[in-house]
């Protein structure tokens, strides 16, 4: 038989003599024999068994569905000489090495095959136990252990682990834009992201297509929507759990721009004023993660929407002005909403960084910015307004910004840690309906459908 079909020991050996049954470490020695003749030497950092090339990519359908589906991509195995540690090869030629304690502890066939979840305890996992032989067959590599324990791991999972870097990777799949014109030169179209509207049940291709839009340029346009409230509610149900706030699940509200806004409410945007671009719930711990905005309808002028990626002018001011982006980084500000029920503060710095300093989250609204502490040296609080300044200019210039005038077919889903948006003043009659999208739930949706992090 071919050195690479698996045998099935349990079976009764064949009656036939032109056939011949062999082990799977004598396909193994056969096969590393073989690359040995035809190919150059493998490293010599591995012992028993020598690692060898490996066939030919099959379908991974058969993994379960929290494993990425990608490509099989391992080249070779081995276990490094001490042995304390399984070195896998990619395709891209990068080598990962997983120690044994990590392949014990976090052995996927371990889990729960319902709830995904962990069935054996911490404490549970040997730490002393060393890999006696290791061998691949149908897209996976199975480990024997020194303690008779058998390991089965998914060549795509193996990929998975390896690409992680020990926190979500945010900025891997972004594309930062300046303006309109940078946008649409990096996406290849003349035109806005934007996903055709889909009635409920919202369809995976349409989440998926939607969500990942989101995901890449922070915000997209579903066009063709029909101007009713209840299709906006129903669109932010089928993308995400609403996220509550002082303003409630869901808004529906009419604003005259030539009147002041309607008794009990005390934010501008229940009135016709121009308001500069701003990320939403700037004063709560757990800002919205997605806007989900409708204009119903609007018989005036003015109105249009301003829209600025804060994540491209962060790493602008990252580049041109270390000391800011620094301040903006470390410095908390205290934000702020104050109503008659509520009166809502958060400490929280403008620029929120993660684990490899990459951005993953950008809270201004310079409407809701608490007066600085009177105490401050004269030295801190030129570093305030330094700061402040220099990132309040950059979201208010023009050419940062992409201005549209929203018809009342299109609903605009922005995400709210990233994209900043405003509105130029308007006068008349407008109808706006929306609601928030917790990042959670905008996040893990669109990983459950891509098999990705987000």
């Amino acid at each position: 038989p071919s050195p690479h079909t698996p045998t099935d020991h349990s079976a009764s050996p064949r009656p036939t003599p032109t056939h011949y049954i062999l082990k799977q470490e004598e396909i193994e020695m056969l096969v590393s024999a073989l690359r040995t003749s035809f190919s150059p030497p493998f490293p010599t950092a591995y012992s028993s068994p020598p690692p060898f090339s490996l066939p030919p990519a099959r379908s991974s359908s058969h993994l379960p569905r929290y494993f990425s589906t990608s490509p099989f991509r391992l080249r070779s195995f081995g276990v490094e000489s001490t042995p304390a540690s399984l070195s896998v090869t990619f395709e891209d030629g990068k080598t990962t090495s997983f120690t044994n304690t990590w392949i014990r502890e976090n052995d996927p066939g371990k889990l729960h095959k319902e709830t995904f979840q962990r069935t054996e305890p911490f404490l549970s996992t040997p730490t002393n136990a060393t890999i006696s032989r290791a061998s691949f067959h149908n897209d996976e590599l199975t480990v024997h252990w020194s303690d008779e324990t058998v390991s089965t791991l998914p060549a795509d999972w193996l990929e998975y682990q390896a690409s992680r870097s020990g926190q979500f990777e945010y900025n891997s799949r972004l594309t930062l834009w300046k303006n309109q014109d940078d946008l649409t030169s990096q996406s290849d179209s003349p035109n806005l992201p934007s996903v055709p509207y889909s009635p409920p049940p919202l369809s995976n291709t349409f989440i998926t297509d939607s969500l990942s839009q989101l995901q890449k340029f922070g915000f997209v346009l579903i066009s063709g929507a029909p101007p009713q409230g209840e299709t906006t509610k129903e669109l932010g149900e089928g993308l995400g759990y609403l996220q509550t706030s002082v303003y409630g699940s869901f808004w529906d509200y009419e604003v005259n721009g030539n009147e002041g806004p309607a008794d009990g409410i005390t934010d501008t945007a229940y009135t016709g004023d121009h308001i500069p671009p701003h990320t939403d719930g700037t004063y709560m711990h757990s800002s919205p993660g997605i806007q989900v905005f409708h204009v119903i309808s609007h018989k005036g002028t003015g109105g249009k929407t301003m829209l600025v990626d804060s994540f491209f002018v962060a790493e602008k001011l990252r580049k041109t002005n270390p000391a800011v982006f620094k301040y903006l980084t470390e410095e908390p500000l205290e934000w702020y909403h104050k109503e008659l029920e509520y009166d809502m503060r958060e400490f929280q710095p403008i620029i929120k960084l993660g684990y490899n300093k990459e951005i993953i989250q950008v809270r201004f609204n310079d409407l809701d910015r608490a007066p600085p502490p009177p105490s401050a040296s004269p030295a801190a609080a030129q570093a305030y307004h330094e700061a402040v300044e220099a990132i309040y200019s950059e979201i208010n210039d023009e050419d940062n910004q992409i201005l549209i005038q929203l018809p009342p077919d299109q609903i605009l889903l922005t995400d709210n840690w990233r994209v900043m948006h405003g509105r130029t003043s308007f006068t008349g009659q407008r109808r706006i309906c929306g609601c928030y999208i917790g990042k959670d739930t905008y996040q893990g949706k669109l990983r459950s459908r891509t098999h990705k992090f987000v």
